[in-house]
Formats: structure tokens, C-alpha cells, sequence
């Protein structure tokens, strides 16, 4: 199903390009006889748009591809009259150049081919087919594919170009992943670079792929296990409301690291741990740190106030959960690269049903490891 739903996504998208590249093109070029549409253009919207994760899908594979193959196409028939000896150098060269400039882009051989093959009108624009319509028609369709691609379909386009949350930026999370196996995300590099052959995948994408058979492997050997199994059930909660000197106090007599915030129907808004109350302490101008602590939980009983009175108000919003129906390999990627230490596990309408620590995981699977041995 993902699968189909991805083909009609890129269809689409391929289609709403072409449109407006060829719609934007006849609007900008004028004269008659126009030429608005390079035929290799359509080759390249599926690639950028049905796999754009691709090295040959990023922008400067595009551009330099469909340039350079352009240029290279435009000289060679100049230089050569013959039909077949300028068609096969200018694939050749135009493939060797993009292989050299890093750029290797499969529909700029056909680029190079178009000023040779083509009939006269279009051989009679000698280097301003470079121009127009190639790198018109480029540069048109690259900005639809950003625009498309990044903040329509909320792809990771160009790829590796999301910005990193605040623990992302200290962590690199490929070596992460395989670190723990003896592999580094610089032998991943490597071992794409020293191939014999050009592989069209990256090195993160190698680590993604690596991770997802890890957790695959983990969750078959854990079949059956699901996060309702593990979760504990008995965790109090608050909410948006409640007092921060209720609050702490409820933390510190259970000793508790999180209280999950529910509002009024028992869903999950929000979480609010030890570190939530440390924070804004840290903003406060007293001079140790217990006047600090004792100052921000303590109720003022004013109307208006600049201190946070609720814990609404010092909660964590962007919070990740669960569903209670998830197996316990889905908690892995969460814990160990996402850093959570504890996730809430909801019900299919978002209401709290437990927490699942970090620790309880961990004893589930050594549990499970051991039961597994012994029987």
C-alpha cells in the first residue's frame, strides 16, 4: 500500500512539474518557431521526484548534468559533421565529464543528443540551446523539485539537508546506528567510494537500510512482545492546570522522572520532567539554588504573574508517543538515537495508558533473552 501510495504521489508531482516548466516556458520565450521543452526533462522529473534520495536526483547532478551534457552536445556537432560518429561522442564525452564533475545525471546523455539529432531549427541555435531552453527548463524544474519535494511532500531534499534537532547536532546519528557493530560511518563512505562500480545510494541511506535489518531482525526475534506488555500502568498524571508546586511534589514523594499532561478527556498534551523544572530555575536571578527552587514552586496567589504558576506553562510540547499496539523493536530507534528516556503509550484516540522507561525496555529484553535461552 505505502508503495502504490508513493507511485501516485511521484506521479503527480512529475506531472504538476512538467506542466508548469512547459506552462512558465511558453510565457518566457518568445518568437515564433519556439522551442519551450527539452524532451530529457521528463526523464529527469522522475527521477527527482519517484527516487530523490538518489545521488543522480540531487540538485547539482540536475544542473551540471544537463549543462554540461548541453554544452558538450552543441560542441561536438559543430565540430563533426557525421550523424553517427557526434552522436556516440557526444554520449561519451557528456559521460565522462559529469563522472569527473561529480554530476552524473543519466537523462543529461540525452540532453547531449538533442542539438545533433534534432532538425534544424533547433541545430541553428548553436550555444543558446545551452541557455534556452536547457537551462531554463532546469533551473524552473529544480525549484519546483525544492518546493515540491521539501515543503509539500516533507522530503529530505536535497538530501542530508534537514537541520538537526538540538541533540542531533551533537550526535552523529549514523555512527550511532553502527558504531556498536565495529562500523563507522566513514567506512561506509569509503566502501561507496572504492567500489568498482558507481552505486546510486548514499552512505546514510546504507545506515538507514542497516538500521531498519537490525530492527527487523530484533522485533522477529521479540515477536509477540508489544509495548502494552512492558509499559508501567500506574503512573500518575497532571494537567495543563496543575499547580508546579503540586507538581514537584508529585515528582518528588513517588520519584517519578516525568508526569505525563492530559487534558480534560485523558489525552496526552504534554510531559513535564525534572529537567522542565530545572530550566526555568536557571533563568531566575536569586543566589543559590535552593532560594531558586523554593521561590519558582511556591504559589504567589496573584492574578498576574512573570513566573510560570502552571505546568502547562514549563511542559514539553513536542513530545513523542506510542501506541500500546506497537511491538517493542519500534522503541529501539526512539530511546537510543531520539535520546528519549521515557515515551507515554496511548490508546488508537491518543489517551494515556503508560510509560515505557528506558530500564523497563532493557529488563523486558533480557528477560525475554533468557526465557528464550532456557526454552
Amino acid at each position: 500500500m505505502t508503495q502504490v501510495r508513493e507511485a501516485l504521489i511521484s506521479s503527480g508531482a512529475c506531472f504538476v512539474a512538467i506542466f508548469l516548466v512547459s506552462y512558465s516556458c511558453n510565457e518566457i520565450i518568445q518568437g515564433p518557431g519556439k522551442i519551450i521543452l527539452v524532451a530529457s526533462l521528463g526523464a529527469s522529473s522522475v527521477i527527482i521526484f519517484a527516487i530523490p534520495n538518489s545521488p543522480v536526483a540531487q540538485p547539482w547532478a540536475c544542473l551540471g548534468g544537463h549543462v554540461i551534457s548541453a554544452v558538450t552536445g552543441v560542441t561536438v556537432g559543430l565540430l563533426f559533421p557525421d550523424l553517427i560518429y557526434t552522436a556516440a561522442l557526444a554520449v561519451g564525452i557528456s559521460t565522462l565529464l559529469m563522472f569527473l564533475l561529480r554530476c552524473l545525471h543519466p537523462p543529461g546523455a540525452a540532453t547531449a543528443l538533442a542539438p545533433i539529432v534534432a532538425d534544424e531549427q533547433l541545430a541553428d541555435l548553436g550555444y543558446n540551446f545551452v541557455l534556452i531552453p536547457v537551462g531554463l527548463n532546469i533551473t524552473i524544474l529544480l525549484i519546483l523539485a525544492l518546493i515540491i519535494n521539501r515543503w509539500i511532500l516533507n522530503r529530505d531534499y536535497p538530501s542530508g539537508s534537514r537541520t538537526r534537532t538540538s541533540q542531533q547536532q551533537f550526535i552523529d546519528q549514523e555512527s550511532i546506528v553502527l558504531s556498536h557493530v565495529g562500523i563507522l560511518d566513514q567506512d561506509l563512505k569509503t566502501a561507496v567510494a572504492q567500489h568498482s562500480s558507481f552505486i546510486d545510494v548514499t552512505s546514510q541511506d546504507l545506515a538507514l537500510l542497516f538500521n531498519q535489518m537490525e530492527a527487523l531482525s530484533f522485533q522477529r526475534k521479540q515477536r509477540g512482545m508489544l509495548c502494552r506488555d512492558i509499559m508501567v500502568t500506574d503512573i500518575p498524571s497532571v494537567e495543563f492546570g496543575t499547580d508546579i508546586e503540586s507538581a514537584w511534589s508529585l515528582l518528588h514523594t513517588q520519584l517519578l522522572r516525568a508526569l505525563p499532561v492530559l487534558d480534560g478527556t485523558g489525552r496526552v498534551i504534554g510531559i513535564v520532567t525534572r529537567n522542565d523544572f530545572l530550566k526555568v530555575i536557571d533563568l531566575m536571578p536569586y543566589v543559590s539554588f535552593q532560594q531558586r527552587f523554593q521561590t519558582f514552586i511556591q504559589k504567589l496567589g496573584l492574578l498576574h504573574s512573570d513566573k510560570p504558576e502552571a505546568v502547562g506553562q514549563i511542559m514539553t510540547n513536542d513530545i513523542v508517543v506510542i501506541s500500546g499496539d506497537e511491538p517493542i523493536a519500534s522503541l529501539i530507534p526512539l530511546m537510543t538515537e531520539q535520546l528519549h528516556k521515557q515515551i507515554p503509550v496511548v490508546d488508537n484516540q491518543n489517551r494515556l495508558l503508560g510509560i515505557v522507561y528506558s530500564n523497563t525496555l532493557i529488563a523486558a529484553i533480557y528477560n525475554r533473552t533468557l526465557y528464550g535461552r532456557s526454552g
